[in-house]
């Protein structure tokens, strides 16, 4: 029972600190809609899209492993590694932006010379949320996408005010990213420097080895699904423009805003859980802990965003301004792949959990192959923007339906054959 309450307090805490956080973020949005045009946020959406692209080689997607070592040695010679690896491709990074700026393979904006600072910042980052996941610091988590939200919000509306440039979008970003974790990061700072002793080349390379899946596997997969995910944008804002790519981006912000309050602290939760819940061998409880999170997922989502389309006009008009008018069409196309994506993604950290890296690099290859094929034919038919998002709406849709199914069927067979294992000893 008190366990229980520990539990509940956590993800209590997890929202609280969401809810603050897309508080913030919510608030922000008229304040930002009004000082910064569509081609603005269509430009820092560029640079955001491309980082997140980057940004899963950015550790080799080892932080994924912090929370299931069991051994306390390699975990630190882990956190050793993540951060040198972070070091070397933010220092690589800056090396290609500069081959690209000096090319002018890509000449659009100056400020692309920001993206390894974006990089460095967004890898610390997600390194201390997943160790504080580890150690299930639900409050430091919390605190820290509070601090995170307030920092880019607060930075932009006032660097805005003194000036309306794309350099004080980018700016304001990147203060968020680079302090918005500062006391979960000193907590791994201080357990490295506690346990220098315990550091050695040999058992960094160890650490990386024992999880080799994760670089070998993870990291690329993590590549396709985010390059699934981020061409589009890029793609809308090299087809048609960044106006229109600024468009896209504020119809995502209302629409998904509300339901983050929730999915990311129930998908960090969830993972919290499933991965004590696969230490401990109980798989069948697994499998109706992530039904229970993905219908609870599924029927909130769907309530936001009916409430947020039938609004849509109205808030659009209230909050934002006629500039954004064209807004609510976007919002419109992309509802019900929000709803399914905000289902399904928070839990899909699953297959990783189970070890099951190769059946996601799969789905994450076959989606990447889907999108470029639908790209292309966008291209060659030369789609208007309205039918542009009205079919990536459906091909992503349909790709994460697959997902569940995926994810579902690996869980029956994990949990049948754990049961079987458990009838077969009992018969001897």
């Amino acid at each position: 029972m008190r366990g229980l309450m520990a539990k509940f307090k956590g993800l209590l805490g997890l929202l609280t600190g969401n809810v603050l956080a897309q508080a913030i973020y919510i608030a922000a949005i008229p304040i930002i809609a009004r000082i910064y045009t569509p081609d603005q946020i269509g430009e820092l959406t560029l640079l955001i899209s491309i980082l997140a692209i980057i940004n899963v080689f950015a550790t080799l997607k080892l932080e994924l492993a912090l929370p299931i070592e069991s051994n306390n040695s390699r975990l630190i010679n882990l956190l050793v590694a993540c951060l040198l690896i972070l070091t070397a491709i933010t220092l690589l990074t800056f090396i290609g932006v500069h081959l690209v700026w000096s090319y002018k393979i890509y000449a659009e904006s100056i400020w692309i010379y920001l993206l390894p600072v974006m990089l460095f910042g967004e890898g610390l980052y997600n390194l201390a949320i997943y160790y504080s996941i580890r150690l299930q610091n639900y409050k430091g988590i919390a605190v820290s996408k509070f601090s995170k939200s307030l920092l880019t919000n607060g930075s932009q509306i006032t660097f805005g005010t003194l000036n309306s440039g794309s350099l004080s979008l980018v700016a304001g970003d990147i203060f968020g990213r680079l302090l918005g974790a500062n006391r979960l990061l000193k907590n791994i700072f201080d357990l490295l420097k506690e346990n220098r002793k315990s550091i050695s080349k040999k058992r960094v390379l160890e650490s990386v080895k024992f999880h080799r899946k994760f670089p070998l596997l993870s990291s690329v997969s993590a590549f396709f699904n985010s390059s699934a995910l981020q061409m589009f944008p890029i793609f809308l804002g090299m087809m048609y423009s960044n106006y229109y790519l600024g468009l896209f981006a504020m119809g995502q912000r209302i629409l998904i805003s509300p339901m983050t309050l929730i999915s990311q602290a129930v998908g960090q939760f969830f993972l919290g859980n499933a991965t004590e819940l696969v230490r401990e061998g109980n798989i069948h409880k697994l499998k109706l802990t992530f039904y229970r999170y993905a219908i609870s997922l599924f029927g909130i989502s769907l309530v936001i965003v009916l409430l947020v389309v039938l609004f849509s006009e109205k808030l659009i008009f209230l909050f934002l301004g006629s500039q954004w008018h064209e807004t609510k069409e976007v919002i419109k196309l992309i509802s019900f792949m929000v709803v399914i994506q905000f289902s399904v993604s928070p839990l899909s950290q699953i297959l990783n959990i189970l070890k099951k890296q190769e059946l996601q690099f799969i789905w994450d290859l076959t989606r990447f192959i889907f999108v470029v094929g639908t790209l292309i034919c966008i291209k060659q038919f030369n789609l208007e923007f309205h039918q542009s998002i009205l079919i990536y709406s459906i091909l992503v849709t349909s790709t994460y339906l697959l997902l569940l199914a995926l994810i579902t069927a690996v869980l029956n067979r994990v949990d049948h054959s754990k049961s079987d294992r458990i009838v077969h000893k009992k018969s001897m």
